[in-house]
C-alpha cells in the first residue's frame, strides 16, 4: 500500500518525474499470475483506495490495469470502497477490496449486481470505549507495554483533547524553528500527537503513535490490536516495532470474518 498511499506522495512524484514505478506495485499482476495456475473459484485482493486513482508511466489506472489482467485469465473482476466501521469496526479504516470469481453463474448475478460480493454493513458503529472495555481486569496480556515518554513529551499529551492532536495545543508548547530570520511554528500532519475519542472509532491504526483517550500515554499494541479487530489472546511475536507493523498492515480480522462468511454463503448460492 505505501506505493499508492497519498501519505507517500513526495515519493510517489519524485518517482514519477524520474519516469520509475515502484516495483510494488506489480504485485498484484504477479498474484495474477499465481490465480492463473491454482485456479481458485473466488478470488480477494485488499489495498488502500487511492490505488483507484494512481496510473503507471503510460497513464493507465491499475485498477484498470487488475480487471484486464483478471480477464485474460478468465475471471471478472469487481471491487468496492470499504469503511471498516462501517463493519463493526472500531476503526475508521477506507480500503478498496477487489473480489474475482471464474464462475460464469456468479458472473451472471454479479454484473447486475456487484454489491452482492461482498458483506452488508453493520448498523450498529463501535467506539474506542467498547473495545478497550474488553481489556479491563484481564492479567497477563501480552504485547501491552507502555512507551516511557520524555518529559517535554509527556507535557504535550496532557494538553491534547480527546479527539485532538497537535494543532489543538497551546502555541507554547508547539514546535518552533527559525525561517528568514523570524521564528514560526511547525505543522504537523494529522496523526501527530494525536488523542483517540472515547465516543467514537479510533483513527486508522499505523505504526504512529496514538495517545489513549483518557491516560496520559500513548497506546500499547495490545490495545491498538483490539482496535483493529484482534481477538484479545492473539498472540504476536517480535519486537515492539514489528508488531506495530503487523497490525497496521493486516486487514482487519472481525471484518475478515464477515467477508469470509460471505464468500462462503456465494460459493453455496
Amino acid at each position: 500500500c505505501q506505493c499508492f498511499t497519498r501519505l507517500n506522495n513526495n515519493q510517489l512524484i519524485k518517482q514519477s518525474e524520474a519516469k520509475k514505478e515502484d516495483e510494488r506495485r506489480v504485485l498484484s499482476k504477479i498474484y495474477i499470475q499465481m490465480v492463473k495456475l491454482l485456479k481458485p473459484k473466488v478470488v480477494l485482493m485488499e489495498n488502500v483506495k487511492d490505488m483507484l486513482i494512481r496510473r503507471n508511466i503510460r497513464g493507465e489506472l491499475y485498477k484498470d490495469i487488475i480487471v484486464e489482467e483478471f480477464k485474460k485469465i478468465g475471471y471478472s473482476a469487481y471491487f468496492k470502497i470499504i469503511s471498516m466501521e462501517k463493519y463493526g469496526v472500531p476503526e475508521k479504516r477506507t480500503r478498496v477490496i477487489f473480489f474475482a470469481t471464474r464462475l460464469k453463474k456468479l458472473i451472471k448475478v454479479l454484473d447486475k449486481d456487484p454489491n452482492f460480493a461482498f458483506p452488508n454493513e453493520l448498523k450498529k458503529v463501535v467506539c474506542v470505549n467498547n473495545a478497550l472495555k474488553k481489556l479491563e481486569g484481564v492479567k497477563g496480556l501480552q504485547n501491552h507495554n507502555f512507551v516511557e515518554n520524555e518529559k517535554e513529551t509527556l507535557i504535550r499529551i496532557r494538553n491534547i483533547p480527546q479527539g485532538g492532536y497537535y494543532e489543538n495545543l497551546p502555541d507554547s508548547l508547539k514546535t518552533k524553528k527559525v525561517r528568514n530570520g523570524k521564528e514560526v511554528i511547525v505543522k504537523r500532519y494529522g496523526s501527530y500527537l494525536r488523542r483517540l475519542h472515547l465516543n467514537k472509532p479510533s483513527n486508522t491504526i499505523t505504526k504512529n503513535y496514538l495517545i489513549h483517550p483518557t491516560e496520559n500515554r500513548y497506546l500499547s499494541n495490545r490495545e491498538k490490536a483490539v482496535l483493529h479487530g484482534f481477538p484479545i489472546d492473539y498472540k504476536f511475536f517480535g519486537g515492539d516495532g514489528s508488531v506495530c507493523q503487523q497490525i497496521a498492515n493486516a486487514v482487519p480480522p472481525s471484518f475478515s470474518e464477515l467477508l469470509a462468511q460471505k464468500v462462503f454463503n456465494i460459493l453455496s448460492y
